[in-house]
């Protein structure tokens, strides 16, 4: 067995061990994950979960077409849904590094792959912060104050973690190993990036906005139903859970502590919801929420691989 092989099955490993640390997290805490009185709205939350990454995966293959990367639309969903299993393993960014050296492998230029994730960390980041505060204006819960408070924490953490990364940056501009055009900056990775931007095909361009907003929208709705399989929320409520969702994601993503922000999206559900549902109906719903996510992840990994597995076949590979 050559280097290359012992190194993707010590990685498949440590993803898999992670996953199921991950997994056993659930069954260790006192979060109760039964009691439903609406199973059905748990089975509807599922392909709409399930859609909610296909259109990210989407997303990801256009960002790619921009950047002039000649690839299939199977073949950069395979390397999108397996690189993000890698977010379970603790530290929440390792399927940054996952992904470009998998799409190195596939012929993508590193230099390319960093641009890429840039781009589509930055989408998501900026469309989840619209959604955000699009809802804390129009959603009933802005009466309570609660969501002007969690805007001003988006704001002033997001704020802290840029200072800091700039600050990092700066420091290690002469040891990071990253190059793009000569430069060894993170800052100078996102100019890169910000610049490529620039020349995207304004069509296209929106199309990747769109499918990020859509994205956003149908997690949060994935989200209200798991709370319907508890209790009953009024429809007029989704227009909460929405930006709610975004808001708990958006901050778990800025933690780089725990695997997918465990621990930090919830103490931002525990902080806005429970006027409406209560704290253990938040924490059930978030768990199962997570779970559905995984197992969404893990199926479309599964479906690619397998029609990656019998293209090649075909083709005598």
């Amino acid at each position: 067995m050559t280097k290359e092989p012992l190194v993707r099955l010590l990685v498949t490993i440590i993803i898999l061990l992670s996953i199921f640390l991950y997994i056993r997290s659930f069954e260790q805490s006192s979060i109760p994950l039964e009691g439903f009185q609406n199973s059905q709205a748990i089975l509807t939350a599922v392909p709409i979960v399930i859609l909610s990454l296909s259109l990210h995966g989407t997303s990801w293959f256009l960002i790619l077409k921009a950047l002039g990367v000649s690839t299939s639309f199977i073949e950069s969903n395979y390397l999108y849904f397996t690189s993000l299993l890698a977010r379970y393993i603790p530290g929440n960014l390792w399927h940054i590094g996952f992904r470009t050296i998998m799409g190195q492998e596939r012929g993508i230029n590193s230099d390319i792959s960093m641009l890429g994730i840039t781009l589509e960390l930055g989408f998501t980041v900026v469309t989840g912060a619209v959604i955000t505060i699009t809802g804390a204006i129009t959603s009933k819960i802005i009466i309570q104050q609660k969501f002007f408070n969690l805007i001003l924490w988006i704001l002033a953490l997001g704020l802290t973690i840029g200072l800091a990364v700039a600050v990092f940056a700066k420091l290690r501009e002469d040891k990071m190993s990253i190059q793009i055009e000569k430069s060894t900056s993170l800052i100078s990775i996102v100019k890169q990036a910000l610049n490529r931007l620039r020349k995207f095909p304004k069509g296209l361009l929106i199309a990747i906005i769109l499918l990020f907003l859509t994205a956003w929208i149908f997690q949060g709705l994935a989200f209200f139903l798991i709370v319907n399989a508890w209790k009953t929320v009024p429809e007029s409520f989704l227009l909460v859970f929405i930006p709610v969702y975004a808001a708990g994601w958006l901050i778990g993503f800025l933690n780089p502590l725990t695997p997918s922000g465990i621990g930090t999206r919830e103490a931002i559900f525990l902080g806005t919801l429970p006027s409406l549902i209560s704290p253990t109906v938040v924490l059930s719903s978030s768990m199962l929420m997570r779970l559905t996510g995984l197992i969404a992840e893990l199926a479309l990994t599964t479906v690619y691989w397998i029609i990656l597995r019998v293209s090649k076949k075909q083709k005598g590979y």
